[in-house]
């Protein structure tokens, strides 16, 4: 039987080869465009963070400006003060990142007040879509702790004249917020790291999805569309033969396109992180194929019976393209999810184990018990839908319906 498969295998194998550029696009299509999506996804996150500390700035707009809070926020080098006349337009086209209401009563509060809060006299409104609001709101809160202080330093000098106030609060902090913000927000440095971690895992199960696709389609329903497939089963080959063939002929083409995304993925480390501990080892690597191998079987035995019962080529796209993309979604669900935080219970959630040990991979945190348990889980997927695909090839009613 295995011998009549094989020769299934290469026949159909033969069959794809031959159409060399579509072959050769599907290989070169995740090695090009994994790595292309990481430059591009990083080169547009950097582009809103700063190479350094010293260079962060945010574009304020206040309500009014004779205020100790306006005066201590103009006399920020990191501060750019805008005049605008409709906030919200302002704040959605980008010409501010922060618009401040600020109460009119705070000048009176802070001479008298003892204990002064400056959260109960200014209101911020920042556009929460907008990437560098995060910069803009962490600048924001250190201006606000860093005007609180001055004010408690102020009120134990006993300055009771707003002028006196004033000139007391016009004093450049900037430096200050530099070095305290140092590392943490010095992002372009990590920014590739951050965006290999969130991205990796969905787009492994993308190409893993869509790479053996075409090639199920064309196997299964493309055999009906032909008229081929009566003569395919009046051969000596059995039907169990002939469904293993066709198979291994998809996971096959599954696991080039697969790989090809892996050894992308590789390249795009070795650029990005040359001579840096977030390389990938040659062990890792290793994990990285098996888990890649034990998708593309997954899916091309999904794909296949899929493309057995569907009654065109049409269809089949129709049934297989949302079933990838469902198993897409458990891994955004991973996004903010901690290695160390990775249990059992979690590792036997389907396709949400997968993303959680791809996680572990490319975050150097390695337990091979976890890719064993995730490697066995996808065998055991795997030979549920290739039993489904058997009993479904054995129903005359199925392989010919059309």
């Amino acid at each position: 039987m295995l011998k009549k498969a094989m020769m299934v295998f290469f026949k159909e194998m033969k069959c794809i080869v031959r159409d060399t550029r579509t072959f050769v696009f599907g290989l070169l299509l995740p090695l090009l465009l994994v790595p292309g999506i990481l430059f591009a996804v990083n080169f547009s996150l950097s582009s809103f963070v700063p190479s350094s500390p010293t260079n962060m700035s945010v574009k304020m707009a206040f309500s009014d400006k004779n205020n100790a809070f306006y005066k201590f926020c103009s006399s920020q080098s990191g501060v750019v003060v805008k005049d605008v006349k409709d906030p919200k337009k302002a704040i959605s086209s980008g010409e501010i990142e922060v618009y401040v209401t600020v109460d009119p009563s705070i000048n009176e509060a802070i001479l008298n007040v003892e204990t002064f809060k400056l959260r109960d006299f200014v209101k911020y409104e920042y556009d929460e879509t907008a990437m560098n609001s995060t910069t803009a709101k962490a600048l924001t809160s250190k201006y606000e702790s860093n005007f609180e202080s001055l004010v408690s330093g102020a009120k134990q000098e006993n300055i009771s004249n707003i002028n006196d106030l004033y000139e007391f609060l016009s004093v450049d902090l900037d430096a200050g917020i530099a070095d305290e913000f140092g590392d943490d927000l010095n992002i372009s440095e990590n920014i590739n790291l951050i965006c290999f971690v969130l991205l990796v895992p969905t787009m492994l199960v993308l190409y893993c999805g869509t790479s053996s696709m075409g090639t199920a389609s064309e196997l299964g329903v493309g055999e009906k569309e032909r008229g081929t497939l009566e003569s395919l089963l009046s051969t000596g080959a059995n039907r169990v033969s002939i469904v293993l063939g066709k198979l291994f002929a998809t996971t096959a083409m599954g696991a080039m396109g697969g790989l090809s995304a892996v050894i992308g993925l590789v390249a795009y480390m070795k650029l990005m992180f040359w001579g840096r501990p977030s390389q990938v080892s040659f062990f890792e690597g290793l994990c990285l194929v098996l888990i890649t191998l034990g998708l593309s079987l997954f899916f091309a035995a999904v794909n296949l019976a899929i493309s057995i019962y569907s009654k065109s080529y049409k269809e089949a796209q129709t049934y297989s393209l949302p079933l990838v993309m469902f198993c897409m979604a458990p891994t955004f669900f991973t996004y903010g999810l901690s290695p160390v935080d990775i249990d059992l219970a979690k590792l036997c959630i389907p396709m949400y184990n997968v993303a959680c040990v791809l996680k572990e991979i490319i975050s150097k945190s390695v337990n091979i018990l976890h890719v064993g348990i995730v490697a066995g889980w996808l065998i055991i997927y795997s030979l549920v839908a290739v039993a489904v695909m058997m009993k479904l090839f054995k129903k005359e009613d199925v392989i010919f319906r059309i």
